[in-house]
């Protein structure tokens, strides 16, 4: 299983009027990848600088919505 987590996910060199938002339209709806959308990733850095530590296990919950296809979640990382 595949996970795209980034801030800038639509940015590409050439853009088509065909697929405008390709992670988006292929990514996430041909090839069912999983994407965290804009992740505040400051407090994990500072973490990991503080632990010399740059290995973890990622923890994602999302909620659990009947039909639902996005939802928040709960990102744990363990040292």
């Amino acid at each position: 299983m595949a996970v795209y987590s980034g801030d800038c996910v639509e940015r590409i060199p050439f853009p088509s009027k065909a697929v405008p938002l390709p992670l988006h339209q292929i990514g996430l709806v041909s090839m069912g990848l999983i994407l965290l959308d804009c992740p505040r990733l400051a407090g994990l850095i500072a973490i990991c600088g503080e632990l010399n530590a740059y290995q973890f296990l990622l923890t994602v919950a999302p909620l659990r919505l009947p039909g639902g296809t996005g939802s928040p979640v709960n990102p744990i990382c363990v040292f």
